[in-house]
C-alpha cells in the first residue's frame, strides 16, 4: 500500500518531488497501488519508485525519469508519453544509450563484412 505522504508529494508535482528526494536521497518512493490519475507529472523524478498496481491513467509523463522504478500492473491506459531522449538529457553521467547501439551495429557489420570477404576468398582461391 502506498505511502500517503509520498502520494501527497507526488501530487504537487516535479518540483516538490525534487525537494522531497534532496531531503530524503536514500528513501524510495512509495507510490504502490496509489491513485495518481489525471495528474500532470512533466519532468518528475520517480527513478527507482515503487508503482506496482499504481493508477496512471491520463497522466502526462513529458520527461518523466522512471529509471529502475518498479511498474508490474500499473495503469497507463490514456496516458500522455512523452520521453525525453537521453542524448538531450543533461546528466553526462548516464552513458548514451544511442552510442551504445551505434557501436554494436557498426560491429555486426564488420563482422558481416569480414565473413563476406572469407566466402569471397574461398571462392577465389580453392
Amino acid at each position: 500500500m502506498a505511502n500517503l505522504e509520498h502520494v501527497e508529494i507526488v501530487k504537487q508535482g516535479a518540483k516538490a518531488i525534487e525537494q522531497w528526494r534532496k531531503k530524503n536521497p536514500k528513501v524510495q518512493l512509495d507510490l504502490s497501488g496509489a491513485d495518481l490519475s489525471n495528474f500532470n507529472l512533466t519532468d518528475a523524478d520517480l527513478s527507482e519508485a515503487d508503482l506496482r498496481g499504481a493508477n496512471l491513467k491520463g497522466i502526462l509523463f513529458k520527461g518523466l525519469n522512471l529509471n529502475d522504478a518498479e511498474i508490474n500492473e500499473t495503469t497507463l491506459i490514456g496516458s500522455g508519453l512523452v520521453f525525453v531522449p537521453i542524448e538531450d538529457r543533461d546528466d553526462s553521467s548516464t552513458p548514451s544509450y544511442n552510442s551504445f547501439v551505434r557501436l554494436i551495429s557498426r560491429l555486426v557489420m564488420l563482422i558481416l563484412l569480414l565473413v563476406g570477404l572469407f566466402i569471397l576468398l574461398k571462392i577465389l582461391l580453392p
